[in-house]
């Protein structure tokens, strides 16, 4: 290895252990900042309530039509929002023990919400069977995006169970993922005709802008997993901005619907 290589290497080494090392435990900062992950995963849940509320509202005054596959999708969804936020309570109350002991269940409760997300995803497109040019076709790109990210984010979290300031700020991330759904249903968002998915994709990424005030706040730097989480977001969001309304998508994905 050269010489410039090395340091390079060393550099990241460095920036990934430092980060980890420099951040105090939940029950050890002072005053509100130990309830940020709280606070941070309450505003997520306000979120979903706000992009979804109207759904519910008009499929009980009988003005929407939504599938048994959906109503169980959305009931494990909105469970998942308020159990990682219960999670995200415990340690700043000090109940190390009981998180850790949660945390198994959240994993197997996460392994069944991706199958779910699969599931719904498969049914509307066997029962809907879009032809090529159909807006279905964009919207696959969306689920097999927040499916593909769901499963990494999670899975990541577990992985780096062991590191803290990793660990949560991977949960947080896989918060934010599924949650372009909601946003896509706010119709109250101010586009000013901007076309495709990226205005979206701009007001999701506006979630995250407390997590990275917070780093640059309590560490003086962007964490790591903060880093590598946006970065791993922003590809996708970019891959999915280019193939949207794209004809060789379409064709692919006209393909994989006849197959089911």
């Amino acid at each position: 290895m050269r010489a410039d290589q090395w340091i390079y290497t060393s550099s990241i080494m460095t920036w990934l252990a430092e980060a980890g090392a420099l951040e105090s435990p939940a029950s050890r900062r002072a005053g509100l900042s130990r309830f940020f992950f709280t606070a941070l995963a309450l505003s997520y849940v306000a979120v979903a309530v706000a992009g979804f509320g109207p759904n519910v509202v008009s499929y009980h005054a009988g003005r929407l039509q939504l599938s048994w596959a959906a109503i169980v999708h959305g009931v494990m969804m909105s469970a998942w929002l308020l159990l990682l936020t219960v999670q995200a309570s415990l340690p700043a109350l000090g109940r190390l023990q009981t998180h850790r002991r949660m945390g198994v269940w959240v994993g197997v409760f996460a392994f069944v919400i991706w199958t779910s997300m699969i599931a719904v995803s498969l049914r509307q497109l066997a029962v809907r069977n879009p032809p090529e040019g159909h807006f279905l076709l964009n919207i696959l790109l969306l689920q097999i995006q927040g499916a593909l990210l769901f499963a990494i984010f999670v899975s990541w979290a577990i992985v780096e169970k062991g590191r803290p300031g990793w660990h949560k700020r991977l949960m947080v991330f896989a918060m934010v993922a599924p949650l372009g759904a909601a946003v896509d249903r706010m119709t109250f968002l101010p586009v000013a005709g901007m076309k495709g998915q990226w205005p979206f994709f701009l007001y999701l990424d506006l979630l995250l802008v407390p997590l990275l005030i917070f780093d640059l706040t309590t560490l003086r730097r962007l964490h790591p997993a903060t880093v590598l989480g946006c970065a791993l977001l922003l590809i996708t969001q970019v891959a999915v901005t280019l193939l949207w309304d794209h004809p060789l998508w379409h064709r692919l994905a006209c393909r994989m619907v006849s197959a089911l």
